[in-house]
């Protein structure tokens, strides 16, 4: 099954009170991999801040158009590459 962010939680942030390490952790899926680099990104903010592009423009506080999805930068193969993750997110008995 799938669900916006807006449906699984009632008040969805990036980050409430900055970002850290302590912010991330590993579900079902078997991502280690995934989930340590997003730990260690969020210790960088000179990293996150280039990761994620306008970091509050994309979070659904108020007053924010909410588009649904979020803009994202990676470095592949040399160069940084736009990606774009829609917030239509799997879960399994309302959980991501």
């Amino acid at each position: 099954m799938y669900e916006l962010m807006e449906e699984i939680v009632s008040d969805p942030r990036f980050f409430t009170e900055g970002s850290s390490a302590d912010d991330f952790s590993q579900g079902s899926l078997g991502n280690c991999w995934f989930v340590a680099a997003c730990a260690c990104i969020a210790e960088r903010k000179n990293l996150l801040r280039k990761i994620v592009p306008d970091i509050e423009q994309q979070d659904w506080g108020k007053g924010r158009k909410y588009a649904g999805i979020f803009h994202f930068k990676f470095w592949q193969c040399g160069e940084w590459v736009d990606v774009v993750i829609d917030d239509y997110l799997p879960t399994r008995q309302g959980r991501l």
